[in-house]
């Protein structure tokens, strides 16, 4: 009995010793995590781009890895056109055609769908030169043209005209003894021929269903938010912001609700909390954890033995 005994404490002891040694460990990790987010308060930096400020309302780890510390994927370098450049040369598209017809009021469909197609042409023969497999992803955006020169009509007849395109913008803030600049560039901007009141609308590659869903989410409207403080900082009335689906067989915007004034405020109070050292946990819903560069740092996934 006596035997049976220590050998009981003995399997005992095996399994105790290694979850105390796994206590000591989180222990020592999360002392780890709290000396660097200390070391990091002050740290933030001097310019955050929009996206950032994204990051921030959707996961504020992922704003401090990113961010503050610099951690991202590195570029990879890719023989095929992926979505996300595809989103980056529809973009010079539109750009270039509004700079050439700012109003289409006036010219023939025919003529505008001919003036897209040459532009089209012209941005992407390099790629087409590289890779002829990227002709798929122009010959995609060309059977889109007849719609989304209907969709440019109807905002004309709704009085918003083109303004400006890929426009760079800059927003200070206060921060305790320095200033940081939100900084990003607006896709496309209207204006309205009734008044000071623009448009401000970010091209999507998708289709409209998606991007009405992710604007659900939170932190996905925070690139209008950003926009919106901008022009509200020039004076202008933001009438409308949203999101372009430039995908499918037609062309539609998803509209979101943005208060500048309100936002502007957010943005100014979360900006002092971080400068301050306010703790920024992993708090991200799986729609924003999908697609993290930095997922499997927060160790997240590992919470209460989820995979």
């Amino acid at each position: 009995a006596a035997a049976r005994a220590r050998a009981v404490r003995h399997r005992a002891g095996l399994l105790v010793a290694p979850l105390i040694e796994l206590e000591h460990l989180a222990r020592q990790i999360k002392s780890f995590d709290d000396e660097v987010v200390r070391q990091a308060a002050g740290r933030l930096p001097q310019r955050i781009s929009v996206s950032a400020y994204a990051s921030l309302l959707a996961c504020p780890y992922r704003f401090f890895a990113t961010a503050i510390l610099g951690l991202a994927e590195p570029d990879e370098l890719e023989e095929e056109l992926s979505k996300r450049d595809y989103g980056t040369w529809v973009h010079r598209v539109l750009k270039r055609f509004h700079d050439d017809h700012p109003l289409l009021q006036e010219v023939a469909d025919e003529i505008l769908v001919t003036s897209l197609e040459r532009i089209a042409d012209q941005v992407f023969a390099p790629l087409i030169a590289f890779n002829y497999l990227s002709l798929g992803w122009k010959l995609r955006l060309q059977q889109l043209f007849p719609a989304y020169i209907a969709w440019q009509r109807a905002r004309e007849a709704e009085g918003w005209r083109y303004a400006e395109g890929e426009a760079p913008r800059s927003l200070g803030f206060d921060v305790g003894e320095r200033e940081v600049q939100l900084v990003g560039r607006i896709d496309r901007i209207d204006s309205h021929a009734g008044g000071d009141s623009v448009a401000l609308i970010d091209y999507k590659t998708r289709r409209i269903d998606d991007l009405k869903r992710q604007l659900r989410h939170a932190g996905e409207e925070a690139q209008l938010a950003g926009y919106a403080m901008f022009e509200a900082a020039r004076g202008k009335t933001v009438g409308e912001a949203g999101l372009a689906a430039i995908d499918g067989d037609k062309v539609e915007l998803a509209q979101a609700r943005i208060d500048a004034e309100a936002e502007h405020a957010r943005a100014e109070r979360l900006l002092w909390a971080v400068q301050a050292g306010a703790p920024l946990p992993a708090n991200g819903v799986e729609h924003t954890c999908s697609h993290c560069q930095v997922r499997g740092l927060c160790r997240k996934d590992y919470w209460g033995g989820t995979t």
